[in-house]
C-alpha cells in the first residue's frame, strides 16, 4: 500500500486483482455446471461469487481504476440479485457474468497499459447488466415466516433472513443448536460444526448467545435448516462440543417459493483476449520463505568461512590441512546452494490447475457461439509446472482447444446419427514423468481426416503428387504444423483467423517443448506436449565438439556411450546406430553448426561419443568429441541477433567467465527426425 495515501499501488491491485477474478471465474464455472444440470446451484457458491466480486469493487476504488469499480458494483447488483432471489441464475444471464469476467481481465491488461482501454464493450455490457439486475417480485415476509420469533428476525441480515425464508418455504426443518466453544480455537471449531452439518442442510448463520460455561468460552446460537432429524443434528454438533443443545423452531406451512422472472437470453460480445495473467507475482507461502531465509543464512556462514580460511593461514607445513578445511567448506557450501536452488524452484512452481480452470472457461464460451456441446474433463490438475512456463503455454492450449471445437468435435445431430452421445468431451490431462511435464488435449470428435489434410497441403504447395502417395499417419500431421495451412475455409469466432498450429509449434519450441499428434478417424484426437517442468535452473551435461563446449540440459538426456565408428552406417542419406535393438539417427553436432576441424587430436580414435537424447517417444544419438562434468546453469536468452539460431535456447557463463552456448535439444530432435523423414 502506497505509505501515507491509504490506497494501493496499481502493481499491488493488479495482483490482488488477478487472484480475485481467477476465483470467481472457478466458481462462475461451478454455478454454470449446477444451472447446466438443471439443479439448484448451492447459496454457498453464489454467495462465494457475490463476495469476490464485492471485494473487488473495493479494491478497484481504493486504487482509483474506476472503470472496474464501476463494472464490478453493477456486477455485484446482478449477484445480489441472485442470492436474494430476484434474478433467475438462467443460462443467459452467466453469459453476461462469463462476458463481465473477461471484460475485467481487459480492464486490467488495460491498466498495464498492455491494450487499450474497452469503453465501447464496457458501456454496452454494463447496460445489459443493469437490466439483468432489475428486482423481481420479493416473497411475502410476514406470510413465511409468521411462526418465528420476531426478534430472531431483527437480528438477521437481509441475505441471512432471505435464506431463512428460502428454508421455510420449501418445507425445511429449521434448528437452533447452542454452543460453548473455547476462545482460542473459535474459529476452527466453527468451521467444523458448518462441514459436519453441511451434509444434512445449510448453516445460515452465528448468534452470539449468554450463558457461557466460564471466562474460557464463547456461547453462540448455530441456525440451522435441514431435510434431518433433531437427533442426528445434536450429535453431529456434539462431537464437537459435548455441552451443545437443540432446540427446534416453529415455522408456518411451507407454501411454494415464487419463481424469479426469466431472464432473457443474451448474446455475449466476443472479446478476443489472452489467458496470461496481468501480474507476473507468485503469491508464496510464508512457510516456503522462511525455509528459504534459512537456507540463505546458511549460505552466508559458509560463504564467511570460506572467505576466513583463504584468507588466514598460509603456513606451508599445515597446506594440507587447509586443504582439507577448504574441501570441507566447499562440500557444504555446494549443498546449501542445492537446497536454495530447489526452495527457489519451489517457489516458481504452481499447479497446471489454474490453467485448466481458465480454459474451462473458454470451452464453455466456444460451445455456446458453435452451437455445439461439450464437456471439459480436467485430470492431473495438480501437476506443477514453472510460473512461466504455465504462462507461456495458455495461448497454445487455448489454440488447441479452439482447434478440437472447430475441427474435432461434431455438430449434436451429427453425432447422434454416427452412434454417439449428442455431447461431445474434450479432456484436459497433466503428469509429470521425470523431470518434464506431459499435457495432453484429448477429444471424441472426428479424428483427423487424412484425405482432406492432403488434399489441403496439395493445393497449398506444401507437397508433390508423388510424394503424398507414401505419407504415414505422423507425416500426415505433421502438415498441419506447417505455416499457412488450414482446412477452413470459414472465418467463425471459434478459428479460420489465418493462424494455424505452425504457431502452437513455434510457441513451445520456445518453451523446448515438443508436440506430437495421435488420432483415430471417427474416434477422436490427441495433442501430445511435452515440456521441462522449469527452465530457471537446469542441470546440464557439458560436452566438446571440436573446440567449442556445449551444455546439453540432463532432462532429456536418456544416456552417454562410447561408440566405434563402425557402427555408424548411412541409410537413406542418413547417418543411425543400432544400440541393443533400436536403431537411432545420428546428429553431428560440428556439421549442424558448421564448426571447423579441432585442433585438439582426439584422445581415442577407435571410439566416440554418443549423447542419447529423447522426449516423449523420440530417441536421437548427438556424436561428440568429449564429455566432461555435470553442472546447475542458469540459463541466459541471447541477444536479438542470435534468438532465433535454430537448436539453440540460451546461454550460460560458467566459473571462469567462460560463455557457453545451450542446446535446444526439443528443436534438434524435430529438426533430425524431419531430415530423415525427408530422406527416407
Amino acid at each position: 500500500m502506497s505509505e501515507g495515501t491509504g490506497k494501493l499501488s496499481l502493481s499491488e491491485f493488479l495482483v490482488e486483482a488477478q487472484e480475485i477474478v481467477e476465483e470467481f471465474g472457478h466458481s462462475l464455472m461451478e454455478l454454470d455446471r449446477a444451472v447446466a444440470a438443471g439443479t439448484a446451484p448451492p447459496p454457498d457458491l453464489v454467495n462465494s461469487c457475490f463476495r469476490s466480486i464485492h471485494t473487488l469493487k473495493g479494491l478497484s476504488g481504493l486504487s482509483g481504476v474506476e472503470s472496474m469499480a464501476r463494472l464490478s458494483h453493477i456486477m455485484e447488483d446482478v449477484l445480489d440479485g441472485v442470492r436474494m432471489g430476484r434474478v433467475a441464475p438462467e443460462r443467459g444471464m452467466l453469459d453476461l457474468l462469463f462476458e463481465s469476467s473477461e471484460l475485467l481481465q481487459a480492464m486490467m491488461a488495460a491498466a498495464k497499459g498492455e491494450v487499450t482501454e474497452p469503453v465501447q464493450q464496457a458501456e454496452s455490457l454494463m447496460a445489459r447488466l443493469q437490466a439483468a439486475a432489475a428486482q423481481g417480485p420479493s416473497s411475502d415476509r410476514k406470510a413465511i415466516l409468521s411462526g418465528l420469533d420476531p426478534t430472531l428476525l431483527d437480528v438477521l441480515t437481509e441475505y441471512e433472513e432471505h435464506r431463512l425464508r428460502e428454508n421455510v418455504s420449501s418445507g425445511k426443518h429449521l434448528y437452533v443448536v447452542g454452543v460453548n466453544l473455547d476462545i482460542v480455537s473459535v474459529d476452527k471449531d466453527l468451521d467444523a460444526v458448518r462441514e459436519g452439518l453441511q451434509g444434512f442442510g445449510e448453516v445460515i448463520t452465528y448468534l452470539p448467545a449468554e450463558g457461557a460455561l466460564d471466562d474460557s468460552k464463547l456461547a453462540l446460537e448455530v441456525l440451522f435448516a435441514g431435510d434431518v432429524e433433531a437427533q442426528v443434528v445434536l450429535e453431529t454438533v456434539q462431537a464437537i462440543d459435548p455441552t451443545a443443545q437443540l432446540r427446534k423452531l416453529n415455522t408456518a406451512p411451507p407454501r411454494p417459493a415464487p419463481l424469479p422472472p426469466e431472464a432473457p437470453e443474451v448474446e455475449s460480445a466476443a472479446l478476443e483476449m489472452s489467458l496470461k495473467s496481468v501480474s507476473a507475482t507468485v503469491r508464496v507461502d510464508i512457510g516456503k520463505l522462511d525455509s528459504l531465509m534459512n537456507v540463505v543464512g546458511e549460505l552466508n556462514m559458509s560463504v564467511s568461512a570460506l572467505t576466513e580460511l583463504l584468507t588466514s593461514d598460509e603456513d606451508a607445513h599445515q597446506s594440507r590441512s587447509f586443504r582439507h578445511q577448504m574441501s570441507k567448506t566447499q562440500r557444504t557450501l555446494q549443498r546449501v546452494v542445492g537446497h536454495l536452488q530447489q526452495r527457489i524452484l519451489d517457489i516458481r512452481m504452481v499447479p497446471v490447475e489454474r490453467l485448466f480452470q481458465k480454459l474451462s472457461r473458454v470451452v464453455r464460451k466456444l460451445s455456446r457461439s458453435s452451437g455445439k456441446l461439450i464437456e471439459l474433463k480436467m485430470i492431473g490438475g495438480d501437476t506443477e509446472l514453472d510460473k512461466l512456463i504455465i504462462e507461456e503455454l495458455s495461448d497454445p492450449l487455448m489454440h488447441i482447444i479452439r482447434n478440437a471445437v472447430d475441427h474435432g468435435i461434431e455438430k449434436p445431430d451429427f453425432r447422434v446419427r454416427m452412434g454417439k452421445n449428442e455431447q461431445g468431451t474434450i479432456t484436459l490431462r497433466a503428469r509429470q514423468q521425470g523431470s518434464h511435464v506431459i499435457v495432453e488435449v484429448e477429444d471424441n470428435g472426428a479424428g483427423i481426416d487424412r484425405a482432406a489434410v492432403i488434399r489441403t497441403a496439395k493445393a497449398s504447395n506444401l507437397i508433390e503428387e508423388p510424394d503424398a502417395r507414401d505419407l504415414s499417419d505422423r507425416e500426415v500431421y505433421n502438415l498441419l504444423f506447417r505455416p499457412g495451412f488450414s482446412t477452413n475455409t470459414d472465418v467463425t469466432e471459434v478459428s479460420g483467423r489465418g493462424v494455424g498450429l505452425d504457431v502452437v509449434k513455434t510457441n513451445l519450441a520456445r518453451l523446448s517443448g515438443i508436440i506430437d499428434i495421435q488420432s483415430t478417424p471417427g474416434a477422436g484426437t490427441t495433442f501430445i506436449l511435452t515440456l521441462p517442468v522449469t527452465l530457471a535452473i537446469i542441470r546440464v551435461l557439458m560436452v566438446r565438439v571440436t573446440d567449442e563446449l556445449y551444455a546439453v540440459p540432463l532432462n532429456a538426456v536418456m544416456e552417454a556411450v562410447a561408440i566405434q565408428p563402425e557402427k555408424i552406417r548411412i541409410v537413406g542419406r542418413r547417418e543411425i546406430v543400432d544400440l541393443r535393438g533400436t536403431t537411432l539417427p545420428v546428429l553431428r553436432l560440428e556439421e549442424l553448426f558448421d564448426l571447423p576441424r579441432s585442433a585438439q587430436p582426439p584422445r581415442d580414435a577407435d571410439r566416440q561419443f554418443m549423447i542419447v537424447v529423447g522426449l516423449a517417444q523420440h530417441r536421437v544419438g548427438l556424436i561428440v568429441d568429449e564429455l566432461y562434468h555435470q553442472q546447475d546453469i542458469i540459463i541466459k536468452p541471447l541477444g536479438a541477433t542470435l534468438e532465433d539460431v535454430r537448436g539453440i535456447a540460451g546461454a550460460t557463463i560458467l566459473g571462469s567467465q567462460k560463455v557457453v552456448l545451450v542446446l535446444d535439444l526439443a528443436a534438434l530432435i524435430e529438426d533430425i527426425l524431419d531430415q530423415a523423414r525427408n530422406a527416407a
